[in-house]
């Protein structure tokens, strides 16, 4: 008899526990239903190499009387830069990132999914918002350390595809370009993207400027007409400083005249100019680039790695160097290496011995002879030139090609000289 009482105990005191545990589940189920995640930090690389994230969305309605509310840049009329993250909206000319007040301001009110606090460095998901009857999809961030309210946030993407068309949105990037224009025009008025992503059903256009700094165009297999734009920037565009002037130390650098025969001695030609590295960043500048953050202090002789330059709006990653004995913004930096890349920058490079981002595997062998290194992976084969000297800590050519297509893939130039000759 005790034994069924101790077994029925046993049974009851299990049963409760199941219970307990159902409930605790249900609990961490509504929390993970709550629309938000967190923003990625974009790396700030200062030492040696390292890498990078992504993500954001809007939407519109009348044009009431524009109250006194700080406006984003450039609303007379939309930048010619697509990198200006512009766009315009019903009329209303938008840059990201923006404060979700201003579009308040001119008539937007936010979906019913938006709503409670966000935490520091969190983000809603993309959704519906509404300017009248005219829907978009944003996605609104918080950059501060407390939490805020989603009103209080700042918007940092927004997206509109062809199914807003029916509630009468109208969006134009800069350019001019909108929905359902010929795929021909993205090429045309922005140069080829940093990446082309194709399906069976959409092709996506995607231009890169940074970590969550990007706008993707999609594109209908079917029509071959643009029926998606999303903009992303969870930061602040940087304006620049800089006023044409080299320092001292830029000063003792010397172009060469022409590319040569000896590829061991960093010597590259970009977009048509031939540069030696170590280059200084302000020659560039002075040549057409763009470096996205003039500011970035890098501590004397140290290397601030994946910094982003770019011309025209094709991005390149480079390692820029501070060669001076005190720490320096890196517009005083010199470039120690450059990279043209599928995945970022696919402007115009060519080397020394007549190589170029064309050549076939067995043009780049004929050049540069057999190479100190060799790897291989399903997808890419990749080959690495070192040159060794006394003044160098390192210098060195990769190419890596696609190995079903046979094209190339990546070329990568470095060298990083211990001091400069000048100096």
């Amino acid at each position: 008899m005790n034994n069924k009482i101790w077994r029925y105990v046993l049974v009851m005191l299990l049963c409760v526990a199941m219970a307990t545990t159902v409930v605790g589940c249900g609990a961490d189920e509504v929390e993970d239903e709550v629309l938000v995640e967190e923003l990625e930090e974009p790396e700030e690389p200062e030492e040696e190499p390292e890498e990078e994230p992504e993500e954001p969305e809007e939407e519109p309605e009348e044009e009431p009387e524009e109250p006194e509310v700080e406006r984003p840049q450039s609303v007379d009329g939309l930048s010619d830069d697509i990198f200006s993250f512009q766009v315009m909206l019903n009329g209303h000319v938008f840059q990201l990132p923006f404060e979700w007040s201003y579009a308040e301001s001119l008539g937007w009110e936010l979906g019913d999914r938006f709503e409670g606090d966000l935490g520091p460095n969190q983000r809603t998901f993309s959704d519906t918002v509404w300017h009248g009857n005219t829907r978009a999809n944003m996605s609104i961030g918080n950059l501060t350390p407390n939490n805020i309210p989603v009103e209080e946030g700042i918007v940092g993407e927004v997206r509109v595809d062809h199914r807003d068309l029916d509630t009468g949105i109208e969006i134009v990037l800069p350019g001019g370009l909108t929905l359902g224009d010929d795929a021909g025009d993205i090429v045309a008025l922005y140069g080829d993207p940093s990446e082309l992503r194709e399906t069976d059903m959409t092709r996506r256009y995607v231009y890169s400027l940074g970590i969550q700094q990007n706008i993707e165009i999609s594109v209908s297999q079917e029509t071959n007409q643009v029926e998606q734009i999303k903009l992303m920037n969870f930061e602040e565009r940087r304006e620049s400083t800089f006023d044409g002037e080299l320092t001292e130390l830029a000063r003792g650098y010397t172009a060469p005249s022409s590319l040569g025969d000896d590829f061991s001695l960093g010597i590259v030609e970009l977009e048509g100019v031939v540069y030696q590295l170590p280059v200084p960043v302000a020659v560039m500048l002075n040549n057409g680039w763009i470096l996205e953050d003039e500011e970035h202090m890098i501590p004397a002789g140290r290397v601030a790695v994946m910094q982003s330059i770019r011309y025209g709006n094709q991005v390149m990653r480079v390692h820029i160097k501070n060669y001076d004995t005190v720490e320096a913004p890196a517009v005083e930096g010199f470039v120690i290496v450059i990279e043209y890349s599928m995945h970022f920058w696919q402007g115009n490079i060519a080397l020394p011995g007549g190589i170029t981002q064309n050549s076939t595997e067995a043009e780049v062998m004929a050049v540069l002879g057999t190479p100190t290194r060799e790897s291989e992976s399903a997808s890419f084969h990749g080959f690495t030139w070192h040159v060794t000297r006394e003044d160098t800590m390192r210098e060195r050519i990769e190419i890596s090609f696609n190995t079903e297509e046979g094209t190339i893939h990546s070329i990568s130039v470095e060298r990083d000289l211990r001091e400069l000759p000048w100096n």
